[in-house]
């Protein structure tokens, strides 16, 4: 688990937001949805859907969008002020083969918009101060005291050079956070590499010393495993997967839920186990434990005690559940869709209802 000096970080989770969602259904009979035209391409059809449910707002496409093998087109949008991205504001769209709108999501900020640029204020705490804000208040052994901020190309983004105890360079930029409050801050995004923990933290820019929100994003996780879309274990072999989560539907990547990062077949999606009595008892059933996410475990077709094979197995089942889950997700079946998830990140829905998955 991890702490702030003892507090959990639970509430201070990245995409604390309201979220909405509007299904087939819903998109089908809906007067926004009917009032839009085709467009000549997806990602245009996807800006004006955002036009008509967001009129006014500015927005950004995401450079990640992609035709699944279904014909589905999903895009991702991120909303903007004054050129800097809320950066747990976003806008999903599923566009079918034919053009039209299959689903969407939208996370948009809807208070009020701040007027003055903050790109020409000069009342923000300096991003070394950010970097030792984010150190003393999650207790990080990272030093800052010889520091400097070295600019990249991109606006208000920067690498801090000179610093101790951490993997690589820390980066930052400066992006807004809405806040449970429903209010938008300005904040410092410090991305700290300590090699077993990877952290995006959220600094008020004004002082240094409140952190918004915390993201845990951990070390590569590798599976071996029969890859998504082997039907036949004689008709295909294993191979490892490294890091096969997607990030849009897995924030906490498979081993975590935003609260604990797990060294076992267990996340924020399901829980997988080798259960040899068939009980309820599944949290002391046998599940393998890989202290550095390397899950590489032998099998053999012709193994008849199913003890000797459970590691491999129950790998396999963690990797296909995760990514049935994660398919489905860019489909639409979603926090707010009611679907399967311990913390459901502010996203709607109920949460607490990851997948039970017995060997």
């Amino acid at each position: 688990m991890f702490l702030v000096r003892g507090r959990n970080l639970q509430s201070r989770s990245h995409t604390s937001t309201k979220a909405s969602y509007s299904n087939a259904t819903y998109t089908t009979g809906s007067s926004v949805i009917s009032s839009l035209s085709k467009r000549v391409t997806y990602i245009e059809t996807a800006k004006a859907l955002v036009q008509k449910v967001a009129p006014g707002s500015e927005f950004r496409v995401v450079d990640d969008h992609y035709v699944g093998s279904n014909g589905i087109a999903h895009v991702n949008l991120k909303q903007t002020v004054h050129g800097l991205d809320i950066d747990n504001a976003d806008f999903n769209v599923n566009i079918a083969e034919d053009g039209s709108v299959f689903s969407y999501g939208n996370s948009f900020f809807l208070g009020t918009i701040p007027t003055e640029n903050p790109l020409v204020k000069s009342d923000q705490v300096g991003l070394v101060a950010a970097l030792k804000g984010v150190s003393n208040v999650l207790g990080l052994q990272v030093g800052a005291d010889a520091a400097t901020a070295k600019p990249e190309e991109a606006t208000e983004h920067y690498v801090i050079e000179g610093t101790t105890g951490a993997y690589q360079d820390p980066k930052a930029c400066l992006v807004y956070f809405q806040t449970p409050e429903l209010t938008l801050s300005l904040s410092w995004r410090v991305e700290t590499d300590l090699n077993d923990n990877w952290l995006l933290s959220y600094v008020d820019v004004s002082g240094a010393t409140e952190i918004y929100g915390v993201v845990n994003y951990v070390s590569d996780a590798t599976y071996k495993v029969y890859p998504w879309g082997t039907n036949d274990p004689t008709k295909g072999g294993r191979t490892l997967e490294t890091n096969p989560y997607d990030s849009a539907g897995s924030p906490f990547t498979w081993q975590g839920d935003g609260r604990t990062t797990y060294t076992t077949t267990r996340g924020n999606n399901g829980i997988a186990q080798a259960n040899y009595e068939g009980d309820n008892d599944y949290l002391n059933d046998y599940r393998p434990d890989a202290p550095g996410a390397n899950f590489n475990y032998d099998l053999s077709l012709t193994e008849t005690d199913p003890k000797k094979y459970a590691a491999a197995s129950v790998t396999q089942l963690f990797y296909t559940a995760n990514m049935y889950h994660d398919s489905l997700y860019t489909l639409g079946f979603n926090e707010a869709a009611g679907n399967f998830e311990t913390n459901n990140n502010g996203a709607g829905g109920k949460g607490n209802d990851a997948v039970i998955l017995n060997a």
